[in-house]
């Protein structure tokens, strides 16, 4: 896992925690059940019976389509967020535009706990800005994410161990310790806590059920609605628009009318303005020419120095992960030549574009705004790069680059007007926005069906790569850097 600086809602969290906002409401106990478990696997002798009831009873967890409960089957991260999300109440709240987390897209069905549980710290992510739905929640974390549920309070651990493997240096001492001292969870037998296990379905129906009968149901207060109180001049720099929007967002919406271009991030005119994941300590570096790269997670992360017609210079991509990611280079200018195209991309085995219900992309860049280039997508059809393929390019930050072919119109799509230039044989068609996108969503499909419709593209074209990157052409002198620090692909 490598360092980097986070986006909201990590620093929003730390605001609310600072100044007190993030107060649980009055903690009043769930009743005990007051009916069977229902579940046909959990009869009554079941040792956890009555936990595994009253969870059902009081709605914090469900069983499944055949009626069991499946009491042994292992709880991951997700779950774990639906079980403290039901047991606070379920309030009301709305994820923010751009995801807490690069795993959990806004499509996702468990998006909302899984975004609450950010927003109250109760669990964070990774420091590669996932949250890992899907794996399975170890003791040590339920033990962490029980402690911040109660509000962290303040507790100090006993000089002497009480579980032979959890000595007093182990991270996760102080908050296995306060969970031992309030009875919410017991050791085994032979002394120890076994801190790396997995929770059971039925183990975290009993730790519910004892923080229930020790603290009650910890409930959840929103910030108070402030109103139309604010205008990006009223702060001086990015973040601090951006806490202050990111606070009240789940709950009132933009209120103050601070996203312009509902994007998700506010204010991006002010100094500092940085979307996405900033890659501070990259784990892999490809230094060319030639070009190398290397596959992640299901996308390619390039260092394309393609143009080897000429002498290329230096060029370093340093990727934490292929959604956070910067590349430096230092080209000369070679008659407005493109040199290199430092990308991700994802390939695919060219399905139909008409056979794509959705095909949208998020992205976040920012270049130096020095020498000739253009920040891109780069989109191949019926081919990649070859005597066969249709290029459609669609710009982001164009800073003295001109396409190739001539303006032949313009379109808008979701809000944006975009010059469209194309060559006459229709094999390259660019989308210029006037304005610069610093970040966004675009909608794909709906671009490629444009072009469809117009008779430009092929009704039968296939699919082969989306990419995103930077086409170098010169950078005036200098070595120049350009951080990439959002990008995902949503198809279906």
């Amino acid at each position: 896992m490598s360092a980097r600086t986070r986006r909201l809602p990590l620093v929003l969290t730390l605001l609310l925690i600072s100044t007190g906002l993030m107060n649980a409401a009055p903690a009043t106990a769930l009743p005990a059940a007051t009916v069977g478990s229902g579940f046909s696997d959990v009869p009554t002798r079941h040792s956890y019976y009555t936990e595994i009831s009253w969870l059902a009873d009081n709605g914090i967890a469900t069983g499944y389509s055949d009626g069991q409960f499946k009491p042994l089957n292992p709880v991951t991260r997700q779950a774990a967020a639906w079980f403290f999300y039901r047991f606070s109440g379920s309030p009301a709240f709305t994820p923010w535009r751009v995801p807490a987390f690069s795993d959990v897209p806004n499509r996702s069905s468990s998006v909302t706990p899984i975004s609450w549980t950010a927003y109250t710290r109760v669990a964070t992510g990774y420091s590669d800005g996932r949250f890992r739905p899907r794996d399975t929640v170890t003791r040590r974390q339920v033990a962490a994410f029980l402690y911040r549920l109660a509000g962290s309070p303040s507790y100090t651990p006993p000089s002497s161990p009480e579980f032979r493997d959890v000595s007093r240096t182990n991270r996760s001492y102080k908050v296995i310790s306060w969970l031992a001292d309030t009875g919410i969870a017991k050791g085994y037998g032979d002394g120890t806590f076994k801190p790396g296990y997995p929770v059971t379905r039925q183990v975290m129906a009993a730790f519910l059920y004892r923080f229930n009968a020790k603290f009650g149901a910890p409930g959840f207060t929103p910030p108070a609605n402030p109103g139309d109180v604010k205008n990006c001049s009223d702060f001086s720099t990015w973040s601090g628009a951006q806490k202050w929007y990111e606070k009240y967002y789940p709950f009132y919406g933009d209120v103050a009318g601070l996203d312009t271009d509902n994007d998700g991030y506010a204010c991006p005119s002010l100094p500092g303005f940085t979307s996405g994941d900033v890659c501070t300590s990259p784990t892999r570096k490809l230094s060319g020419p030639p070009s190398s790269g290397f596959s992640t997670q299901g996308y390619y992360v390039h260092n394309n120095m393609w143009n080897t017609s000429y002498a290329l210079g230096p060029e370093t991509l340093a990727a934490c992960s292929y959604h956070s990611w910067y590349v430096t280079s230092r080209q000369t200018n070679h008659a407005g030549a493109v040199l290199t195209y430092p990308n991700v991309h994802k390939d695919y085995n060219f399905p139909r574009v008409s056979s794509f219900s959705t095909l949208t992309s998020r992205f976040a860049a920012k270049g130096p705004r020095t020498g000739i280039y253009n920040v891109a997508y780069d989109i191949w059809l019926n081919g990649v790069a070859d005597r066969n393929s249709t290029e459609v390019m669609i710009w982001t930050e164009n800073y003295r680059q001109v396409p190739s072919g001539s303006k032949v119109t313009s379109a808008t799509f979701g809000g944006r007007t975009y010059d469209v230039w194309k060559t006459s044989d229709n094999r390259y068609v660019a989308f210029v926005p006037r304005t610069v996108m610093y970040s966004g969503t675009l909608d794909l499909l709906a671009m490629l069906k444009w072009l469809q419709g117009r008779g430009w593209l092929s009704s039968t074209a296939t699919l082969g790569q989306v990419c995103f990157g930077v086409e170098v052409v010169h950078t005036g002198g200098t070595t120049a850097r350009w951080d990439f620090t959002d990008f995902a692909i949503t198809d279906s």
